[in-house]
């Protein structure tokens, strides 16, 4: 739209001067306003985002580690229980409910209903929700 008026602004002071000197010079000015004021609008505009993303690192790193580890922290067993062990220890404790719901009946039966919800779901729920990251030894129990 600003390009568009200062084409038009070019042309109109074209054909009142009959010469190119006045109307050229006008449209340079016009043309370099533009361009300081775009410039200083996307200098604005990328200050903000290297102080956004400044504070946004700022504050990542400061808070604290994992508070909830058990012992020395070993990143190694940590990173290994939450990419591997806690989704195999969810995956159990979804199908441990699903075989739970199938066998509840039989379990009705023989009175072994505490028995069996603490084997395929209590069991594997304490594993995956209430250990601590990177705590292996709770799971030999």
């Amino acid at each position: 739209m600003m390009v568009l008026a200062i084409i038009g602004r070019h042309e109109l002071l074209c054909k009142a001067c009959l010469g190119m000197g006045p109307a050229r010079r006008q449209l340079d000015r016009a043309n370099s306003y533009w361009t300081v004021s775009v410039s200083r609008v996307s200098d604005r505009i990328m200050k903000k985002k290297l102080l956004i993303t400044i504070s946004v690192l700022a504050f990542a790193l400061m808070t604290p580690g994992n508070a909830a580890a058990v012992g020395e922290d070993n990143g190694g067993a940590i990173m290994a229980d939450a990419l591997i062990a806690r989704p195999i220890c969810l995956a159990a404790t979804a199908l441990g409910t699903a075989v739970f719901v199938v066998s509840l009946p039989f379990a009705l039966i023989t009175h072994g209903v505490d028995r069996s919800a603490k084997a395929l779901v209590v069991t594997p729920a304490k594993a995956t929700f209430t250990r601590p990251l990177g705590d292996f030894e709770s799971l030999k129990d």
